[in-house]
């Protein structure tokens, strides 16, 4: 495996295996009422997972063993362990960890790599979604691709959000993981965003039902991309008065996050929902 890739192989592009689906959102517009919620997902099987990684009894101590360990935490410590560590095989990694901060003997680590190279299996004590934050933060040192490729944006995104990433699958992201994802690899390392990845943020925020993305600190570069979508879908785009409405409510709310309330307007409601957004991306990036 390359430095730059992430340890699977790529599905097909989400139009090739779901045909329209990501270009419905403004057919089905959600209620104004319930925009102020929840930004992240509300599928009940990521609560299910969340919930059971917060559960984990964790085998060794420090953020290579705790599941929920912020990817910037992660980066910091893979450094620690030598200037080649971003390019150092998984196997070669995971056994690193183990040894030094996991109890590992040299005799259990060559039982490891051994088993290893006649199964192909490998079985650290670190967690796997661990392993996968980890590939994910150097597949974000060593090479563009989750800027260039959408698939690759959506798989380092999946782990960066405390979620397990499945290759075989498409794992559409709500548009606070995407801003998550966003704030981090500008954290990572910053660059610019290919087309392709700005029309899978777009289409993700699309789908949430999102007018616009003047507002959003992490997310204003990818409204060309959102207004396209919007065309293409309902023949017209949300306009300048609404936008400018959201972008006002946006900047008024901010000031006073301590005394929201729960509106039927649209500006507002989507004002709020941008805050949310935004919201979950500064969090993710204010780590010490």
């Amino acid at each position: 495996m390359k430095p730059g890739q992430m340890p699977a192989h790529t599905p097909p592009p989400p139009r090739e295996r779901e045909p329209g689906r990501l270009q419905t959102a403004l057919r089905a517009i959600r209620g104004v009422g319930a925009v102020a919620v929840e930004a992240r997902s509300g599928d009940p099987r990521r609560i299910v997972e969340r919930a059971i990684l917060q559960g984990v009894k964790l085998a060794g101590e420090g953020p290579f063993y705790n599941p929920l360990s912020n990817p910037l935490v992660l980066s910091r410590a893979l450094r620690q362990l030598g200037p080649g560590s971003p390019t150092w095989l998984p196997e070669t990694l995971m056994s690193e960890i183990d040894r030094r901060y996991g109890g590992w003997t040299a005799e259990r680590i060559l039982q490891a790599l051994e088993g290893f190279s006649r199964t192909g299996v490998l079985d650290p004590e670190v967690p796997e979604l661990v392993r996968q934050k980890l590939y994910a933060v150097r597949v974000a040192w060593t090479s563009n691709s989750a800027h260039n490729e959408w698939h690759t944006f959506e798989k380092v995104g999946a782990a960066f959000n405390d979620r397990l990433a499945h290759f075989g699958d498409i794992q559409r992201m709500s548009a606070g993981e995407c801003a998550v994802t966003v704030a981090l690899l500008e954290n990572l390392r910053p660059d610019e965003y290919a087309n392709e990845v700005g029309i899978y943020i777009a289409a993700c925020c699309h789908e949430d039902g999102i007018y616009t993305l003047e507002p959003s600190k992490w997310l204003k570069h990818f409204e060309p991309h959102l207004r396209r979508l919007q065309r293409q879908d309902t023949g017209g785009e949300s306009t300048a008065e609404l936008r400018a409405g959201i972008a006002a409510k946006y900047t008024e709310l901010a000031n006073k996050r301590d005394d929201l309330q729960l509106v039927e307007d649209a500006p507002t409601a989507q004002a709020l929902r941008l805050l949310a957004v935004d919201s979950l991306a500064d969090a993710a990036i204010a780590t010490t």
